[in-house]
């Protein structure tokens, strides 16, 4: 099991671009009134490890749900290199949309606009690997569950930490902002993200997963955990239930 939940070399490459833009996506603004470089670098490292901290939360998940299905899953920056709907509209290098977005988009707004989306998702599977299963390869349901989980980690990852602030003396608040900001745009339906797979997997389960997290997200720091834990899951299951009564049944 601990060989199937291990970084490739080029993972491990990725993984480290997208800890270096997303940390600067959110450092970039240090809310200082004049630049110190050396407090917006101490900011950058500070920021740096939490965002690797909350990136290995969500690429285990992944890895150790997509183990249950006999299946793995790899983090790549997020790049195209088809444009437009024709096939042959494609470019000669694939544009790495992971690195350039969140960039410019940092730069654009002056650090006051967070995009924090680097990757796609890949999970594969062999037919060796699932014999004795009803399918051969992994399914789109199974691969939105396993996409779903990444999500849903590190916003109950929030959960733990506020609930420790509320009895300990240490506060949260910046990683908590940093985790549920990358829990929702994770959910952004980009073609071969995390989003994606969630969306074209079971559009139920995108209902569910993103009306929680969103709810979740804006209530986390205005009321008691276990009441935004139960709320959210009550406005998760209800609006759930109406798209399911309303566009599946």
């Amino acid at each position: 099991m601990i060989k199937q939940l291990e970084f490739t070399e080029r993972e491990k490459k990725h993984i480290l671009f997208s800890i270096l833009i997303i940390s600067f996506v959110f450092a970039y603004n240090d809310k200082s009134k004049t630049f110190q470089l050396g407090y917006w670098l101490f900011n950058l490292i500070k920021t740096a490890i939490i965002v690797t901290i909350i990136l290995l939360i969500y690429e285990y998940s992944h890895k150790y749900l997509a183990k249950k299905y006999n299946a793995t899953t790899e983090h790549k920056i997020l790049s195209i290199k088809q444009y437009g709907i024709k096939v042959t509209r494609r470019l000669k290098k694939a544009m790495p949309l992971g690195i350039i977005l969140p960039i410019l988009i940092t730069l654009l707004s002056a650090g006051k606009l967070f995009f924090p989306l680097t990757n796609q998702l890949e999970i594969n599977s062999k037919r060796k690997h699932r014999i004795g299963r009803k399918f051969q390869y992994v399914t789109n349901y199974e691969s939105a569950k396993i996409a779903a989980f990444g999500s849903t980690t590190i916003i109950f990852f929030s959960y733990i930490l506020k609930t420790i602030s509320l009895i300990t003396p240490f506060t949260f608040s910046y990683t908590i902002l940093i985790s549920n900001t990358i829990a929702i745009f994770s959910l952004i339906p980009l073609p071969k993200t995390n989003g994606s797979i969630i969306f074209f997997g079971s559009k139920t389960l995108y209902v569910l997963i993103l009306t929680f997290i969103i709810i979740s997200a804006l209530l986390m720091n205005q009321v008691m955990p276990i009441i935004t834990l139960f709320f959210a899951a009550i406005c998760a299951f209800v609006t759930t239930f109406l798209y399911f009564s309303k566009f599946e049944v």
